[in-house]
């Protein structure tokens, strides 16, 4: 049968390397000295040629096209090495079929060397290994191409597709592969019904010789994937499970508690009981009043000595424990008026209300007691030690100034530190415990203010605008 037909649909065609001539004048079937098989359309490798869906190869074919349609592709032949294979971006836009012995690794060109949209198909048709994909370093598996069942026909394989991770498309080189159309051939479906029986096709020539069966080819890589079929129906509830063990209960915290006295002319104790301020003195009767325009204004309460040499104290009626405190300060003026001589003011922790003060942590200003004319700490009933006097601006009498004295308890064994401030300045300064001035800790104490007078029948007065109250 001279000048076969290729394209005629009603034909199967199986081409092997008998009966075809090995002159390339004239004949559309050639031989090469290679053994190659060249099929040509017309005069030369320029013609169109189709192979339909029952055209097949087997798997030592080594095939050229060159179609009229379309560019010219060299499909590799399939190869058995298990060799680690090292692709470049001389190998885009090609097929790759193996069938190794064993495993086999193939990595990847670099990403950054390929064009976004580039691709390499891949295609396993061994039934006794995988091939492994990597990317150009060998430090990351992009997929496996599993081994195929034995006894089927065809494999597992995949295109690769080089993108770039700010976008799928473009003009630009990639940063990365993925796995872009992919499977593996399934098992082999039921047999459908017997088709209708086809008309009868023309009879062939009388002179006619059926040619011998030719060997089975290789199964042509997957098709495309197809869409993902709809969403099944959602499943029954599931019972629900058991109840799980209530876990164990925590320990108890601790609630801190905070007092804050701002309207000091009305926290008296005979409004507030054990949680309001007490008027005290010694050797005459000392008064309280709201006395001032910025007193009634503020809430703010003056306690005065009379003209007698006595004392006058506003303490909070309450008494404290050291370790029960967390901290507390208190906003006053030390010398609003009558700054004479023989007059000491403390403010702070006492365990006194009516005279000099005792046993107790509190900052105090003297004109007669040493050391005079400086704000300084006392603790004990005497000086807290070298050190704890403040230096300027605390060195003078500050007078008719809002000062505040803040005193934390540091630490339950008696540390402390004491925080004195220029409330119109800012102005601050700290001094704290050391190991020989620690405060008495199972004392009982009172919050608040003293101020004496040795000698001079004058009245001696102190302000006291509020008292805050950390408790623990």
């Amino acid at each position: 049968m001279s000048k076969p037909q290729l394209n005629d649909p009603s034909r199967n065609w199986y081409i092997t390397a008998e009966k075809v001539s090995t002159s390339t004048t004239g004949s559309n079937l050639t031989l090469d000295a290679s053994a190659n098989v060249n099929i040509f359309s017309g005069t030369g490798p320029t013609g169109s040629i189709y192979l339909n869906t029952n055209a097949w190869f087997d798997g030592s074919a080594n095939l050229n096209f060159a179609f009229g349609r379309g560019a010219y592709e060299n499909t590799n032949q399939t190869s058995t090495s298990s060799t680690t294979l090292v692709l470049t971006s001389s190998d885009l836009f090609k097929t790759f079929p193996f069938n190794p012995a064993t495993g086999k690794i193939i990595q990847m060109p670099a990403a950054a060397t390929c064009k976004i949209g580039s691709w390499i198909e891949i295609s396993n048709f061994s039934t006794t290994s995988n091939i492994t994909i990597q990317d150009s370093t060998g430090g990351l598996v992009y997929t496996i191409l599993y081994l195929s069942a034995t006894g089927t026909v065809g494999g597992s394989g995949v295109r690769m597709v080089a993108v770039s991770s700010t976008g799928q498309t473009g003009s630009g080189f990639a940063n990365n592969w993925v796995c872009g159309q992919s499977g593996g051939v399934g098992p082999t479906g039921t047999t459908g019904p017997a088709g209708l029986q086809g008309n009868t096709g023309p009879t062939g020539a009388a002179s006619s010789v059926t040619g011998p069966t030719g060997l089975q080819g290789n199964t042509g890589p997957t098709g495309l994937q197809g869409n993902t079929g709809p969403t099944g129906l959602q499943g029954n509830t599931g019972p629900t499970g058991p109840t799980g063990q209530t876990g164990p209960t925590g320990t108890t915290g601790t609630m801190s508690k905070l007092y804050y006295y701002d309207e000091m002319w009305a926290e008296g104790a005979s409004v507030n009981g054990l949680l309001g301020f007490l008027l005290s003195g010694s050797g005459a009767t000392p008064t309280s009043t709201s006395g001032t325009a910025e007193a009634t204004r503020f809430g703010i309460v003056r306690v005065q000595t009379d003209n007698s040499n006595t004392s006058a104290s506003w303490t909070m009626r309450m008494p404290l424990i050291w370790t029960n405190i967390s901290y507390f300060e208190i906003g006053f003026k030390g010398w609003p008026i009558n700054t004479s001589t023989n007059t000491t003011l403390n403010m702070g922790l006492s365990d006194s209300r009516t005279g000099a003060a005792g046993n107790g942590l509190y900052v105090e200003y003297s004109t007669n007691v040493a050391p005079t004319g400086v704000w300084n700490v006392r603790v004990n009933g005497g000086t807290a030690g070298a050190g704890t006097s403040f230096s300027a601006p605390f060195n003078t009498q500050l007078v008719n100034t809002w000062l505040k004295v803040r005193i934390d308890n540091t630490n339950d064994d008696g540390s402390w530190s004491v925080t004195l401030t220029n409330q119109a300045t800012s102005a601050t300064q700290t001094i704290s415990s050391g190991a020989g001035n620690k405060i008495t800790t199972a004392t009982q104490y009172f919050i608040g203010g003293l101020i004496t007078c040795t000698a001079g029948a004058v009245v001696k007065v102190f302000d006291m605008d509020y008292c805050e109250l950390q408790l623990k």
